[in-house]
């Protein structure tokens, strides 16, 4: 707390950051920025920000002679719901030309209570030591399976069978005996000294000093414990290349304090919390509408289905994600792999099973939902993520399923359409929708962009309209039926901690967590556009782009705001039939050109923003780049925050921080830059983010003034813009390259016609440094590509950096 100097002034209504709030005054001048840049690295929330006052109950400083007000004096916190209010105290004259600021809060004892208790945790099969003895727990499940040879194979049986095997064969833990490891026992010592101390009502001058300096010894041991043991989580998510967002589960879940009913009255009970989240999902998952009577009962594909090999079972199972959570079966993927042989010829044999009758295991009926906190009112149950827990056995299932069918449903899908696709990806749309912006704005052609948010879209979708699309477009009626009965007998129950709620039917949305979801998904949104039939679009080289689509996330684009109205409404009647509801606060648009016209969905008028984040970037309809780079940085910081522990801890190897830059920090603050239109004031501001990084991580300072290349031969982290430049050049030689005619494509080639570019220097555009390069005819030179790889090192050459040569 304290004066910083710092004006952050008001948050942007678009503007996507955690740590600061709605409230303030003023405009955010430079020292703003670094404040909240500060804050999103270590974590903190400005606290003023997050309560409405009064216009003058903001201010904390006044200039001599009372002509400016501002405010630049914050009370931070990692912890805001402990905060009840901050506030300016207007009736104490301190004789300073700055005023106090209080902060009211409160601590949650139950809360810090739930939190020490340790919970008694499920038997779980330890695949670790499982693959010790992986040999003894193959012989034991082909002997075993050979018994049950006559008899009718059953996925219950399976997994029966595979649970007394591997309890037969890997040692269970005991827990009394359990060795303790040197550190713990010496920590264990030393609180139970601690709380003999402190329960002493007359201590002696000495013991008072002991009991301060085993408290001091006790912190001092349980934080290099905490470090050891995020040291050794990180390490073992690198190892396994999991990714960034492995990295930040580790102790980043949030507890459920208090929960809201219906009726809005907070509760901390758990009992009470899981009956709320039981109601929440329970009527979530009911049936809005009534199924229509012309639907299409049977796909014309009546054919026989081939039964599955081994071959076909096992090269499935090993696509699988590991280290996953398992079902209400408690076998995971990796289990059964284990079991190779003898574990990959029953399941065959089960699913072929299930192919003849089509009759389904009852244990697939279930679902287990685990509930995870998005943003927001931790207090309301729609801030929450549901992640349904579903047997591994019944995922590798529907991903045979998926293989079969995987070729009907992308040939069903237009371009527009990138959701789940392969060789599709966001930054195909990002990229198409960017180069419209650019090339609309270099022209002067009229833009319309509208932006849909649908309301738990893959929740709410009907069964009813799945099924028909899936017979629409010629899906073999057995597949179809089989799904249709999965989805006929679904069920599920919330879990929190280790309570369980009783079971609630599910009738509609597509299961998660099931492979073949999405594809199901995206299938029933395609018969939407399709009744559709949107029209209205932009002319690009003689076809019409009407929209782009990324699974449920939908952008319209029009040359005019009646017809982005028109499109919107029929969009939201033809959803509304099949259970998609449009989120009327969230559903924006935006223009490149002034109108004093308003759209309206069901009379509910909708927003006109500036700019708006699409598939994880930040559009804007002028300097889309300078907009999207700031928000990128902000992102890096934030997850150099989650980090903190292994990039500010001296002890932690050099190398071990360089690994979780490369493959952490540096892919949040470079997505989406192969879409970039990249310029010198540009790459300079990511190069002095990446410096001040790199400076933390040796525990040096700007003033020690060591030179940028020292710092580098230190560190040896992958230079960023070097980074940003090699990923640009790789996808324009891809988008060059492309034989299917996608919009990715079509608007590289784009030079319209009908437009009219304004007197003087153009905006950069994307294009600009490759041409610089290659020329006008870059994109004819990129469909060779070994003389593209050839060319590559001259436009890297521009972009170096000359401070490390």
């Amino acid at each position: 707390m304290g004066d910083f100097n710092a004006k952050i002034g008001v948050k942007d209504e678009d503007e996507e950051n955690e740590w600061i709030g709605p409230f303030g005054i003023g405009t955010r001048n430079e020292r703003g920025e670094k404040l909240i840049d500060f804050c999103t690295a270590k974590r903190l929330f400005v606290t003023n920000s997050f309560f409405k006052k009064p216009r003058p109950r903001y201010w904390t400083w006044e200039s001599p002679g009372g002509d400016y007000k501002n405010q630049i004096d914050f009370i931070l916190t990692t912890d805001k719901t402990t905060i009840q209010n901050t506030e300016i105290i207007t009736k104490v004259d301190i004789g300073s030309d700055h005023r106090m600021v209080r902060s009211r809060m409160t601590i949650n004892k139950k809360l810090t209570r739930l939190k020490r208790i340790k919970k008694k945790k499920p038997l779980k099969i330890n695949t670790r030591q499982l693959e010790k003895v992986a040999p003894s727990f193959q012989i034991k499940l082909k002997n075993k399976f050979d018994i049950l040879r006559n008899e009718k194979p059953s996925i219950e049986v399976m997994n029966e069978t595979i649970r007394k095997c591997a309890a037969e064969v890997v040692e269970k833990p005991n827990e009394t005996t359990k060795e303790q490891n040197a550190e713990d026992k010496l920590i264990e010592e030393l609180e139970q000294r601690r709380k003999e101390l402190r329960r002493k009502d007359n201590k002696t001058g000495p013991e008072r000093v002991e009991y301060i300096e085993t408290n001091k010894t006790v912190k001092k041991k349980r934080r290099a414990r905490a470090r050891r043991k995020r040291k050794e989580f990180i390490t073992k998510i690198l190892e396994q290349k999991r990714g960034p967002k492995e990295t930040n589960k580790y102790g980043n879940k949030k507890k459920i304090a208090k929960m809201k009913d219906k009726e809005g009255r907070e509760t901390s009970d758990r009992e009470e919390i899981l009956e709320i989240c039981k109601s929440f999902y329970a009527t979530l998952y009911e049936n809005t509408i009534q199924s229509p009577t012309n639907l299409q009962r049977e796909s014309a594909d009546k054919d026989e289905v081939t039964p599955f090999t081994v071959d076909e079972v096992r090269k499935c199972l090993k696509e699988m994600s590991k280290y996953k959570a398992p079902g209400p079966d408690d076998i995971t993927s990796d289990v059964l792999l284990l079991g190779e042989e003898p574990v990959l010829k029953y399941l065959t044999s089960c699913y072929n099973k299930i192919l003849k009758t089509k009759e389904i295991p009852p244990s697939w009926d279930e679902a287990e939902i685990i509930i995870l906190y998005k943003k927001g009112d931790s207090g309301d149950v729609k801030n929450y993520r549901p992640i349904s827990l579903l047997s591994h056995s019944y995922k590798l299932f529907t991903r045979l399923l998926q293989k079969r069918m995987e070729n009907t449903l992308d040939e069903n899908q237009p371009r527009d359409q990138a959701g789940f696709r392969r060789g599709f990806s966001t930054t195909d749309h990002i990229f198409t929708l960017n180069q419209v912006i650019e090339k609309s704005n270099e022209y002067n052609l009229p833009l319309c962009v509208g932006f849909i948010d649908y309301e738990k879209a893959f929740d709410s979708v009907e069964h009813f309209a799945i099924f028909d699309a899936l017979r629409k477009i010629n899906i073999n009626e057995t597949y179809v039926a089989i799904l249709e009965n999965i989805y006929q007998k679904a069920t599920a129950r919330v879990h929190i901690d280790n309570l369980e709620s009783e079971t609630f039917p599910i009738n509609r949305g597509v299961r998660q967590g099931d492979p073949i979801s999405p594809k199901m998904f995206t299938t029933a949104m395609e018969m939407i556009f399709r009744k559709a039939g949107l029209e209205h679009g932009i002319n690009v080289d003689g076809e019409t782009l009407t929209n782009l689509r990324f699974a449920d996330d939908v952008a319209l684009v029009t040359e005019k705001i009646e017809d982005m109205e028109e499109q919107l409404n029929k969009l939201n009647t033809l959803s509304l039939e099949t259970g998609l509801r449009m989120h009327k606060g969230k559903t924006k648009y935006m223009t490149n050109f002034e109108s004093n016209e308003n759209i309206y969905i069901e009379n509910e008028e909708i927003e006109k923003v500036n700019s708006y984040k699409y598939l994880g970037q930040t559009t804007h309809l002028k300097e889309t780049t300078k907009e999207e780079v700031t928000c990128r940085i902000r992102a890096g910081w934030s997850c150099f925050g989650r980090n903190k522990e292994i990039f500010q801890d001296e002890k932690m190897p050099l190398s071990l921080k360089r690994q979780v830059y490369n493959q952490c920090i540096l892919p949040t603050m470079t997505y989406g830059c192969q879409t970039w239109s990249l310029t010198k004031a540009l790459t300079q501001k990511l190069r002095v983010a990446q410096r001040a990084m790199e400076r933390k991580m040796l525990r040096i300072k700007l003033k020690d003034k060591v030179p940028c290349k020292e710092i580098r031969r230190r560190t040896q982290v992958k230079d960023i813009v070097d980074f940003i430049t090699k990923q640009k050049w790789k996808w324009a030689g891809h988008a060059a390259r492309y034989q299917d005619n996608r919009w990715t494509l079509r608007v590289t080639e784009w030079q319209p016609r009908h437009g009219k570019r304004s007197r003087g220097r153009q905006v950069r555009r994307w294009r600009d440094d490759i041409v610089k390069i290659k020329g006008a005819t870059w994109s004819r030179d990129a469909k060779d590509r070994d003389r593209w790889k050839a060319d590559a090192e001259g436009y890297f050459l521009q972009w170096r950096d000359t401070a490390l040569t």
